[in-house]
């Protein structure tokens, strides 16, 4: 075995860009950074969400008060912001405004660019959960939910929605798969007495990829009823495989989807309700473009979006600070 090579430090010089890349919200190196911003190079973080910040009620009160004090402690040392969603951008902007206030705010340099998503064409595990093709024994429409079971996801709500369609006699299968998240004992306990359980409710913990995608292949819709997202993976990943998606009138999700996803109140588990009705009587998905004509980016070209905007930034930093021209590797 060839002997281990210690690594040479890096020769930091101004001009330089420290990219936060990762959840570094919970990495202990802020005296790393701000020794490197000493040396004259610039800091930009990526930031995927601000829901500790925005939505405390939906995390733990440890992650919270972590992510509050890394929030506080960017927000005065980061000189850009790179965000995975305009919606995330916007957050960013106000709160760092609110911390510093609008003049120091405006000195800030703020982008986003999008997270890449790709059908998987890799071989697969050639083993099928038997149970998964239960739920698409009949000609019922099935309407798969996946995501982590956890409150800010909102299966409640989607549970309340689909309690008034049986009620009304109409025949629809919701099909729920994700591992079990934090704060879902109650929900776990309703699902697990519900009298539509392995009737027209179905639930998978520990599917695999390759049930995961014949759900896919044969989901009617996606029903996406979360409260909050920096992003919205599984909406994506659902559309790409041309299965349409009804989701939350969130503003990430009319970021995303515009005009080829369908959106729902959650104010009103009534809302969803009418939605799947009407799409099961008119055969007609209601929203307003074909999700033929959707595309999404893949993950190369993801990357080059964020070299792109993190050079960028970085450009409009050093025109501000009348540094040196970025050096390039």
């Amino acid at each position: 075995m060839a002997a281990l090579q210690r690594s040479e430090p890096m020769d930091i010089a101004e001009g330089d860009v420290f990219l936060l890349l990762d959840s570094s919200w919970h990495l202990d190196f802020y005296d790393l950074a701000e020794r490197l911003k000493a040396r004259g190079a610039s800091i930009i973080s990526v930031v995927y969400d601000l829901i500790p910040l925005m939505q405390p009620q939906f995390c733990d009160a440890g992650l919270t008060r972590v992510f509050e004090r890394w929030f506080d402690w960017v927000a005065k040392t980061a000189d850009g912001f790179l965000c995975i969603s305009r919606t995330v951008e916007d957050d960013v902007r106000h709160a760092v405004a609110a911390r510093l206030g609008q003049e120091l705010a405006d000195s800030r340099q703020f982008e986003h660019f999008y997270l890449g998503s790709e059908l998987d064409l890799t071989q697969r595990d050639p083993e099928l959960d038997s149970e998964i093709e239960t739920v698409f024994v009949s000609n019922e429409p099935v309407y798969l939910m996946v995501s982590t079971i956890e409150p800010r996801k909102n299966h409640a709500y989607l549970l309340d929605a689909f309690e008034r369609i049986w009620a009304r006699g109409i025949k629809a299968r919701l099909c729920i798969i994700g591992k079990v998240g934090w704060k879902s004992e109650e929900l776990i306990g309703r699902i697990q007495r519900h009298p539509q359980l392995s009737r027209q409710l179905f639930v998978f913990n520990q599917l695999n990829d390759s049930g995961l995608e014949y759900a896919y292949a044969r989901a009617s819709a996606l029903v996406f009823p979360s409260h909050a997202e920096g992003f919205g993976l599984p909406m994506v990943e659902a559309m790409q495989r041309g299965v349409p998606a009804m989701v939350s009138d969130i503003p990430v999700f009319r970021e995303i989807g515009g005009d080829f996803a369908a959106y729902f109140d959650l104010g009103d588990p009534e809302a969803l309700a009418k939605l799947v009705e009407g799409h099961i009587n008119s055969g007609v998905f209601p929203a307003g473009k074909s999700l033929a004509d959707w595309r999404w980016i893949g993950w190369r070209e993801a990357s080059l979006q964020l070299l792109d905007r993190t050079l960028s930034i970085a450009g409009r930093i050093e025109q501000a600070d009348e540094k040196p021209a970025l050096r390039r590797a």
